[in-house]
């Protein structure tokens, strides 16, 4: 069977694949269909499909780029035909084709596009690390709370809790595993990930990452007066507490692509690198500082808090809300004039 013509402009649509619906609408339309909006990666969002009013679910691109609603409490992970299928009861999958078909296309002013979905090839990683979230509980804000971490903050950022993890293309092969300690995915560097086990005494931190995944770079202004520069996820969560503009690193030891660094410092008239307060870190701060003044002339300064903190364990931004409090770090700025 063949369609009719879309409209008297439109060329005539074949039979019905995922691949034909894609030419003329993008998946993001199609989950539209069954959300109401048009899906934006790695937000939070409410399911549909159950009754739901926390939002911990999220769309995610996988395999061969496909866009994907990922509800883990449900193992429920639909590309967008399923989604349309599932939500809409709809008996087969080429009557779900025919719907969207009449929903999004017949009829209506569109134009075929030359993006192929289906057949983009992605980036791809080495290892892959697909973790399964949860819902926050008291446990995670035992955690939290003594950073004045909140879980709405946790939510802007995208850190998820984590209860199992996959890995695939690894040097012993495809791994999976359950997680029974704390442990939270850094979910904003879409296809990488990073997982945070803050229990733990070594191996703290499983990633894909690198260097150009700069945390929390989605939160910055467009331009601003001051941008500080920090090494990890908690000290630049507190750091924003503060009312600051602030963006972590992956570690002290890695730095972004030159162009990556230019294109993030030209938008601010100053930048301060704020990484811990021990030979590693003051090292690590003042090379920084140094090579982004080779870039823009007496634009950054390397800061690091009093060493004598470094008796009461106290090494960074995170530690000094932790062990003292925000009024110390507010402090701490003010002195800097910061």
């Amino acid at each position: 069977m063949r369609y009719n013509y879309i409209s008297d402009e439109q060329p005539l649509v074949g039979f019905l694949s995922k691949q034909e619906i894609l030419s003329f609408v993008t998946e993001e339309q199609v989950f539209s269909l069954v959300f109401g909006y048009e899906p934006i990666e790695l937000e939070y969002v409410t399911s549909p499909f159950r009754p739901d009013i926390t939002p911990n679910c999220y769309f995610e691109r996988m395999s061969q780029n496909r866009l994907r609603f990922k509800d883990h409490s449900r193992k429920f992970y639909p590309d967008c035909f399923d989604a349309v299928r599932v939500f809409f009861n709809i008996k087969s999958f080429y009557d779900t084709l025919s719907f969207i078909n009449d929903k999004l296309i017949r009829n209506k002013p569109v134009t075929r596009h030359t993006k192929r979905y289906f057949d983009t090839e992605i980036n791809r990683i080495n290892v892959i690390i697909d973790p399964m979230t949860r819902a926050f509980t008291s446990n995670d804000a035992k955690f939290w709370q003594p950073y004045g971490i909140t879980r709405e903050s946790l939510i802007e950022d995208k850190v998820f809790a984590v209860t199992h993890v996959a890995m695939y293309n690894t040097k012993k092969g495809d791994i999976s595993f359950d997680v029974n300690e704390l442990c939270y995915l850094y979910n904003e560097f879409k296809e990488r990930k990073k997982l945070y086990f803050p229990t733990r005494e070594t191996n703290k931190f499983l990633s894909s990452c690198k260097g150009n995944d700069i945390g929390c770079y989605h939160s910055i202004p467009t331009f601003g007066k001051q941008l500080i520069i920090t090494k990890s996820y908690k000290d630049c969560r507190v750091i924003k507490n503060t009312a600051r503009v602030s963006v972590w690193f992956q570690s002290e030891g890695t730095l972004p692509s030159i162009e990556r660094i230019i294109e993030m410092c030209k938008r601010f008239t100053n930048i301060i690198i704020l990484y811990d307060n021990d030979i590693a870190g003051m090292k690590a701060a003042m090379d920084l500082r140094n090579l982004i003044n080779s870039i823009f002339p007496r634009k950054a300064r390397a800061i690091w808090l009093p060493e004598e903190l470094n008796t009461l364990g106290i090494s960074d931004s995170s530690d000094l809300v932790k062990i003292r409090s925000y009024n110390d770090l507010n402090s701490f700025f003010d002195s800097n004039m910061i």
